[in-house]
């Protein structure tokens, strides 16, 4: 569960933002992409589809489309629009945006839209120069998600970083994310996270974790799930293959070298679990993705 001293360490870097009129020509099926879309509508209407369900854009809509999430465009007639597309990260490993259960849109205030050409006044230049998923320049997009304010000086990065917050925050009034009372339980796992981060190639058992935080591997377990909403083993799957999802749209490496980095003690095992979470094998996604 997420708590205000894990979003402490949430860091965001922009991409691409524009102010922009599209038409029937903005439509786009099974988009993909690690990065984050956020939308504010000034005039006309879209559809947009995600999460399995179908989210109706019209004027003054403010909407997220979550990283890491297969989504599809519709726009009718002609829609005039702020977007933002943004990477974000925690020190925990956990990505904010990931439940299904509540609305990804909220109505928008007038102080959203001085945010946003606000925003696009701090960050010149970062357009989309093809707006069809399947040309972007994907590499060097992702690349640059590591790379946050690159080429910035240091006051537009911290107002940039700020604006974008001020209006994340705007989705996270939800009950989904409501403050566990035992904040000291979140900042212990909190440490094993982290080391899972950093140990991802290595063996990750719960003997090892559950001594981090001097807890027995049985109550570990139960704790993390409560807290965390999965098993140990389940989120340490889940980073791996994000780790590798990364590694094949960024990186030459072959799959089983891509497999070794994160941990995989064969390739066999690599290839059945990325198939599960993913839906396709690691080289079809890598193959797909850049088509």
């Amino acid at each position: 569960m997420l708590t205000p001293n894990l979003l402490q360490t949430l860091r965001l870097s922009i991409l691409n933002i524009d102010y922009l009129e599209v038409g029937q020509e903005w439509n786009y099926t099974n988009v993909k992409g690690p990065y984050y879309r956020l939308y504010l509508i000034v005039d006309g209407e879209c559809s947009i589809y995600h999460n399995g369900k179908h989210f109706f854009l019209g004027l003054g809509t403010l909407h997220l489309v979550p990283g890491f999430t297969l989504s599809s465009y519709v726009c009718k007639f002609k829609m005039r629009h702020y977007y933002v597309y943004f990477s974000a990260q925690m020190d925990s490993g956990l990505r904010i945006f990931t439940q299904n259960d509540y609305d990804f849109s909220t109505v928008a205030t007038d102080f959203d839209r001085i945010l946003f050409a606000r925003l696009l006044e701090l960050n010149p230049s970062k357009e989309l120069q093809n707006h069809d998923p399947d040309k972007y320049d994907k590499k060097n997009h992702l690349i640059s998600a590591q790379n946050p304010g690159l080429g910035q000086n240091l006051a537009d990065f911290v107002e940039s970083d700020s604006i974008l917050k001020l209006l994340l925050s705007r989705f996270l009034r939800n009950p989904v994310f409501a403050v566990t009372e035992k904040l000291d339980i979140s900042q212990r796992l909190q440490t094993v996270t982290n080391y899972i981060d950093e140990h991802l190639n290595e063996s990750l058992t719960l003997e090892i974790l559950s001594e981090l935080v001097f807890l027995t591997p049985d109550y570990f377990s139960k704790l993390f799930f409560k807290i965390m909403g999965v098993r140990p083993i389940e989120y340490i799957n889940r980073k791996r293959i994000e780790h590798a999802q990364l590694l094949l749209l960024t990186t030459s490496h072959t799959l089983d070298m891509i497999a070794e980095k994160v941990g995989f003690s064969s390739a066999s095992h690599f290839n059945m679990l990325f198939t599960r979470y993913s839906s396709v094998s690691p080289g079809e996604y890598r193959e797909n993705y850049f088509k």
